[in-house]
C-alpha cells in the first residue's frame, strides 16, 4: 500500500499518534473531570449556596466535559483501532465525531463568554483558542481522511487485481 508523506510520516503513523494522544490526554482528562465533579458536590452539600451563585451552570459545564472527555477517550480507541485493523468504517465514524465535536466545543466555548463574567480579554483568548482548536481539528481531519482513502484505494487495487487474476483461470 503506497502511503503518503505528510511532514515526515506516513499517513497511518500520523493517525496513530493522534488516535494515541486522544486516547491518553482524553483518559486523564476523565479523572482530572471526575476529581472536579466529585470536589463540586462537596461544595453541594455545604450550606454555601452554590446553585443559586450561577444558576447551577458551573456545574451542568463540568458535567458535559466530563461526558465530553468519556466520549472522546472511546473515540480515540476507535481510532486506534480502525487505524490498526485497517477498517476504513471505524476511520468514517471518527471523522463525523471530530466534526461535531469540534463544532460543539467551538459553541460551548463561545456560549461560555456570554453565561459567565468574563473580561473582554478574557473573550478574546476564548475566541483564539477556539479558532487555533479549529486548525488543529482540520489538520487531524485532514490527516484521518487521508488515511481512510488510501485503505479503500489499496483495497479496491486488490480486489481489482484478484478479479483479473480469477479471470486469467
Amino acid at each position: 500500500m503506497q502511503e503518503k508523506f505528510i511532514c515526515c510520516c506516513v499517513s497511518n503513523g500520523w493517525t496513530r499518534v493522534i488516535g494515541w494522544f486522544q486516547t491518553i490526554l482524553n483518559a486523564v482528562g476523565v479523572l482530572l473531570q471526575a476529581l472536579n465533579l466529585l470536589d463540586v458536590a462537596n461544595y453541594l452539600r455545604e450550606p454555601v449556596d452554590l446553585i443559586a451563585n450561577d444558576g447551577g451552570a458551573s456545574f451542568l459545564f463540568d458535567l458535559t466535559l466530563f461526558l465530553d472527555t468519556i466520549v472522546a477517550t472511546a473515540m480515540g480507541l476507535i481510532l486506534l483501532a480502525g487505524s490498526i485493523r485497517l477498517r476504513p468504517d471505524l476511520l468514517r465514524m471518527w471523522i463525523y465525531y471530530a466534526c461535531l465535536h469540534v463544532t460543539f466545543i467551538a459553541i460551548f466555548l463561545l456560549m461560555s463568554t456570554m453565561y459567565f463574567h468574563t473580561t473582554a480579554d478574557h473573550k478574546f483568548g476564548i475566541v483564539i483558542a477556539v479558532a487555533i482548536l479549529m486548525l488543529f481539528h482540520g489538520f487531524c481531519l485532514w490527516i484521518v481522511q487521508t488515511h481512510k482513502t488510501e485503505i479503500e484505494i489499496n483495497y479496491l487495487e486488490l480486489n481489482s487485481k484478484n478479479s483479473v487474476d480469477s479471470a486469467v483461470l
